[in-house]
């Protein structure tokens, strides 16, 4: 029985510093930090007009709304516009991705975000994350993050997207 008892001790032993790297990866998962620097790199980047950086930090969802914004915007500007020419802008960082990067900064308070706001988790799973914003006493504003290619990710369509798209902002910049 003594011989039973040091072998399961031994083969618990073994199995210890798996559970212990199991939990620090559960635990950098859910720590905020990474989180936090994201968000925040976001809205430094559409300060300091690093739109490429900005534009990155963007989750996919985002990517194809504000594609297909864009198009729309143009659509009434300029009929004959093709969407893969609007495509092939964006990820070349070209005139269109500026100017629309430029009209949403302009139309976005980063210094209240960043400097005059409080920053909190709501809440933190292993592919999904939630940012309290909240501004002098105001309801806060939730901006969901998302955990893209082994990075988090700004949702900024998932968490602010509304019934009116946001190319009539655009459109209106552009006129």
């Amino acid at each position: 029985m003594h011989n039973v008892l040091i072998l399961l001790s031994v083969l618990l032993a073994g199995c210890l510093p798996a559970f212990t790297i199991n939990d620090h990866l559960r635990d950098r998962e859910q720590s905020p930090a990474p989180v936090l620097e994201s968000a925040e790199e976001f809205f430094v980047s559409l300060e300091s007009g690093r739109y490429d950086t900005a534009w990155e930090l963007l989750t996919e969802k985002s990517h194809e709304a504000i594609i297909d914004d864009v198009y729309q915007a143009s659509l009434k500007i300029q009929k004959d516009i093709r969407k893969d020419v609007i495509i092939g802008d964006f990820r070349n960082r070209g005139i269109i991705f500026s100017n629309y990067w430029r009209a949403f900064a302009r139309n976005l308070d980063t210094a209240m975000i960043l400097e005059r706001s409080r920053w909190e988790i709501g809440y933190i799973k292993p592919a999904k994350a939630e940012i309290l914003i909240s501004h002098r006493g105001a309801p806060p504003a939730r901006l969901m993050m998302f955990m893209e290619n082994h990075k988090w990710k700004v949702g900024l369509v998932e968490t602010f997207r509304t019934k009116k798209p946001w190319f009539e902002l655009l459109y209106k910049e552009l006129l």
